[in-house]
């Protein structure tokens, strides 16, 4: 009973951490009152205070990642899509604390990893410990997760498939490789492993963004095109109606037309509706045609769009 009271506090200073990391990445303030802060945070410790004594191995780990995702969605009221995103970064970077104090128990104090899984683990010191060595690294690692995490990736779902692919892969070579520590090659395979599946999945984001990016850019550059296209079209026409215009008063004055009467077409033809409006564009008329007029053209477009 004292063990399981241990583990609840252990895990509730966790939850605490956990509550801390997400507020410095998301840089938002939490979305909820204290009182349901309280009830959130304490049913999650309780849920994750019950799997941590009957559960073990990637099953224990995947209820807890399922956990947490429904935890930051409702305290900080987030879309799944980045709670789920959030979660991978939380327990891939908790992962960190967890090797080194490991390594130092097992390595430096040399006690049997045994003993280190059965009694130190999950206690509440090295809950603690870790929860410290966490909120240090969240620190250390502020800006970068922050552009991380507020990465606008249109193609989601890809990448939160590749995200949770990445975390299982590298739970499993976790599991694998610190189930019996052992200071040897396999280990520091293991952690190469994962820090190559980490490595991967930011790859996939940055070029991710960076395929975006040079999509928005082209889509940017076609509606110019045809905005363009557009208006030397209706350029196009005004020059011929203005023509047909001319040719006209020019047959009423070689008929002698009375003057009241050409006055009165003139009229009639200044009034049309079809005329164009072209005082925006006269301004950029002494600019050569490169790309600055180009780009001044295109932002007056733009503006003309959006009512501006």
């Amino acid at each position: 009973m004292l063990e399981n009271i241990s583990t609840f506090i252990g895990i509730l200073i966790l939850g605490i951490g956990e509550v801390i990391f997400a507020r410095l990445v998301l840089n938002e303030k939490i979305k909820v009152s204290k009182v349901k802060l309280l009830i959130i945070l304490t049913l999650s410790v309780l849920l994750n205070t019950i799997t941590n004594i009957y559960l073990s191995g990637i099953i224990k780990t995947l209820i807890v990642f399922i956990i947490h995702i429904f935890e930051f969605k409702l305290i900080f009221k987030i879309e799944y899509s980045k709670a789920i995103f959030l979660t991978v970064i939380y327990i891939l970077l908790l992962l960190v604390p967890d090797i080194i104090e490991l390594v130092f128990i097992t390595k430096v104090l040399n006690i049997n990893p045994e003993f280190c899984y059965s009694t130190i683990a999950g206690s509440l010191l090295s809950n603690t410990i870790i929860c410290i060595l966490f909120i240090l690294l969240t620190l250390l690692l502020k800006n970068p997760l922050r552009k991380l995490i507020t990465i606008k990736i249109e193609n989601s779902i890809k990448i939160i498939i590749f995200s949770i692919l990445t975390f299982l892969c590298t739970a499993i070579v976790f599991y694998n490789a610190f189930s019996n520590i052992k200071f040897n090659y396999n280990l520091i395979i293991s952690i190469l492993t994962m820090i190559i599946f980490v490595g991967i999945l930011l790859s996939l984001i940055k070029q991710t963004v960076e395929y975006n990016n040079l999509n928005k850019r082209y889509e940017n550059i076609l509606e110019f095109m045809t905005n363009y296209e557009e208006e030397v079209e209706k350029q196009r026409v005004l020059r011929h109606e203005t023509k047909n215009a001319f040719i006209s008063i020019k047959s009423k004055i070689t008929d002698k037309m009375a003057g009241k009467e050409i006055i009165k077409y003139i009229d009639s033809v200044l009034e049309d509706d079809t005329k164009m409006n072209n005082e925006e564009y006269a301004k950029f008329k002494n600019l050569p045609p490169n790309g600055i007029k180009g780009l001044c053209y295109y932002k007056v477009q733009e503006a003309l769009n959006k009512g501006i």
